[in-house]
C-alpha cells in the first residue's frame, strides 16, 4: 500500500513538472533591430605608406618601411543599426629606410554605414578625412602632418551582445611630395570593440 502510494505521488510530481511552464528562456536581439549602440574598440594592424609621401619638414625626404605596425582606438555611435559616426586615434612607430626611427599617427572620423544580414554579421563601408602626421629627429624626416582622406570596407561580427570582432581595409589619401599628385597608402586592420546599448527581446515562456 505504501510503495503504490509512493508511485502514485511521483507519477503526480512529473506530470505537474511536465504540463507547468518552465523558466523564462532568453532571446538573442538581432543587430538590424538595434538602434542607439555606442562602441569603443582597439584595432592592431599594418601601415603601407607610400614612398611618395609629404611628411617631411627642413630635411631632405625619405621612404618609409614598407609596412609599419599599426595600433589605435576607436569611438562610434550608431544611431540606428545601418548607419554611424566613429572617430579614431593611432600610433604607428616605424622607422625610415635610412633606419631612424619615425613615429607615424593619425586621428580621423567617418561615416560608417554597414548592412546588417544574418542576424549579427554586417558588412561596412567607410568615408572620412583627418590627418596622418610624423615625429621624428630633425636628421630624419622632421615633425610634419599632412591632411588626409580615406575610404574603406569590412566586416563586423557580434558573437555576444556586448562585444563585436572586425576586420578593416583603407586606402588613405594624402599629400604627395616633388608634384600636385596624391600619395596613396593603404591598411590592414583587425580589432575588438565592446558594445553598450545592445536590447535583448523580453524572454518567452518555455512550456515544453
Amino acid at each position: 500500500m505504501k510503495c503504490r502510494t509512493l508511485s502514485t505521488a511521483a507519477v503526480l510530481a512529473i506530470t505537474l513538472l511536465v504540463s507547468s511552464p518552465g523558466p523564462a528562456r532568453a532571446q538573442q536581439g538581432d543587430l538590424a533591430k538595434q538602434s542607439n549602440l555606442f562602441e569603443v574598440g582597439l584595432y592592431l594592424g599594418a601601415l603601407f605608406p607610400s614612398s611618395r609621401h609629404e611628411l617631411y619638414h627642413q630635411t631632405a625626404h625619405q621612404a618609409f618601411d614598407k609596412a609599419v605596425f599599426d595600433i589605435g582606438l576607436r569611438i562610434a555611435w550608431l544611431p540606428i543599426a545601418s548607419l554611424g559616426l566613429e572617430l579614431e586615434g593611432a600610433l604607428m612607430p616605424g622607422k625610415t629606410r635610412g633606419d631612424q626611427s619615425a613615429l607615424l599617427w593619425t586621428v580621423r572620423g567617418h561615416v560608417i554605414a554597414q548592412l546588417p544580414l544574418w542576424k549579427r554579421w554586417a558588412p561596412f563601408i567607410v568615408v572620412g578625412g583627418g590627418t596622418i602626421g610624423v615625429k621624428s629627429k630633425s636628421d630624419a624626416v622632421g615633425t610634419d602632418n599632412d591632411g588626409a582622406f580615406h575610404y574603406g570596407a569590412g566586416l563586423k561580427y557580434y558573437p555576444t551582445d556586448w562585444m563585436n570582432v572586425r576586420l578593416d581595409f583603407r586606402h588613405i589619401v594624402s599629400a604627395r611630395a616633388f608634384d600636385q599628385d596624391y600619395a596613396n597608402h593603404f591598411e590592414a586592420l583587425a580589432g575588438v570593440g565592446f558594445v553598450f546599448g545592445w536590447e535583448n527581446p523580453p524572454p518567452v515562456k518555455d512550456r515544453d
